[in-house]
């Protein structure tokens, strides 16, 4: 689950020892927020695949290699990749690098 720097996830930690945290800068953490439904109706917050990809990307030494790999693959063969914005996500996430 990610969230943003600062958030108290102590109660839900307390509660459920099976979720992982990932903290995000309050800065980008709304950068490719969607939400989606889930099967059971439920509205819920989702990243959209660009970010994903760059998260990926800025994590690949914390992600398995093979998740990388396959992940890179699937996001040159989509035909929906805007450039454009992901270079804005890229820029907004500080990856110029």
């Amino acid at each position: 689950m990610t969230v943003p720097f600062g958030d108290n996830v102590s109660r839900v930690k307390s509660t459920r020892d099976n979720i992982i945290f990932k903290y995000n800068k309050k800065d980008y953490y709304n950068i490719g927020r969607t939400s989606i439904t889930n099967p059971f109706g439920r509205k819920i917050f989702s990243y959209d695949k660009k970010r994903t990809i760059l998260d990926i990307i800025k994590n690949k030494n914390r992600v398995d290699a093979d998740v990388f790999s396959e992940a890179m693959k699937l996001c040159f063969r989509d035909n929906d990749r805007d450039l454009l914005k992901m270079s804005k996500y890229v820029i907004y996430m500080n990856m110029e690098e």
